[in-house]
């Protein structure tokens, strides 16, 4: 699961600058790159929640909630496919 990227707003402008900002929403791409160069299941958070309005950071219940569904469904999904999906192994060459 990659993380939602930070939002500068509330208590987030405090601790965190653009560049902060910027790494954060760069890192989900980092998360599904290195997910499909390994054959792992990858979920892109960014999709679905935002951080906080409070803290730019965290989530609030709402968000919490819709998180939860999300990695549930996803969690059906890599038990519902066939096993030599769910265990493929990258070899080289």
């Amino acid at each position: 699961i990659s993380p939602q990227p930070i939002v500068k707003n509330g208590l987030s402008q405090i601790y965190f600058n653009d560049v902060s900002v910027e790494k954060s929403v760069i890192l989900t791409e980092a998360f599904r790159q290195l997910c499909n160069e390994n054959n792992y299941n990858f979920l892109d958070s960014s999709q679905i929640v935002r951080s906080s309005d409070q803290d730019g950071i965290h989530l609030e219940v709402l968000e919490h909630r819709k998180l939860a569904t999300a990695v549930k469904y996803k969690i059906v999904e890599i038990f519902t496919k066939p096993a030599d999906e769910c265990f493929k192994v990258k070899t080289d060459g």
